[in-house]
């Protein structure tokens, strides 16, 4: 915090507000990317390493962003690929 008299930094509950609004639309954003680009490729080895790739940055966004614990953080790993994986059965190619 500033000791300056003439700086005014507002902590009410917007800042929070929109701080959770964002931190929603980032973890929306990450949760939805990896369905767009499975849905594109069919090749399942890079499908699986598009999983992987991007349930290390959904991981990292939530360590880095809130205050999980790593209990957290293993959980919301194993949902995150788990429902992932069996919302989108892996394609066999033709």
């Amino acid at each position: 915090m500033s000791d300056d008299p003439n700086v005014y930094i507002y902590s009410g509950p917007l800042i929070q507000l929109c701080a959770r609004a964002l931190l929603l639309l980032l973890i929306t954003f990450l949760l939805l990317v990896p369905v767009g680009i499975c849905n594109i490729i069919s090749t399942i080895s890079i499908r699986i390493l598009v999983v992987i790739g991007c349930t290390i940055t959904y991981l990292l966004v939530l360590s880095v962003l809130t205050k999980s614990r790593t209990m957290e953080l293993i959980l919301a790993g194993a949902t995150f690929v788990n429902s992932f994986f069996l919302r989108f059965p892996t394609r066999r190619d033709s």
